[in-house]
């Protein structure tokens, strides 16, 4: 008997039809924390040579997209941080955010080829090629 729910799984009770549509999935959510990272980084540089209230439009379309972002991680913001330095520090959690999803997603593509292997071992291999796709070079520069 086949629910609504269990359609999009196999015989051998794999999600493997449902794999593209949550890889395309993965990659939007991937791209757009990518943009916000980069976006942070840039602020960054640029605020070493920006007034904080500058009326420029690249630096106004900066800080419209990134402040969002800065006032949800400023309460866990160490006090001793500059303030010139939120961006960079609220890139590290975009970053972070980018390796639990892509850890999420392979996670969920080791274990639903094989649900023989211990949950353990799917998250050891997720967890190694996660790390080897988020800190390699194809990874770092994703545009």
């Amino acid at each position: 008997r086949q629910d609504a729910v269990t359609l999009n799984i196999d015989k051998q009770g794999s999600m493997l039809p449902l794999m593209p549509l949550l890889i395309a999935v993965f990659e939007v959510f991937n791209y757009v924390l990518a943009l916000l990272f980069w976006t942070m980084l840039g602020r960054t540089v640029l605020g070493f040579f920006v007034q904080p209230e500058s009326t420029n439009y690249i630096w106004r379309f900066f800080r419209r997209l990134t402040d969002p972002i800065i006032v949800r991680v400023l309460p866990i913001t160490p006090g001793f941080l500059p303030p010139g330095f939120y961006p960079l520090y609220a890139g590290f959690y975009l970053m972070l955010a980018r390796f639990l999803l892509l850890f999420s997603i392979l996670l969920v593509q080791v274990y639903t080829k094989d649900a023989s292997i211990p949950l353990s071992h799917a998250l050891l291999g997720a967890g190694y090629f996660a790390a080897l796709n988020v800190f390699s070079f194809r990874s770092a520069f994703i545009f």
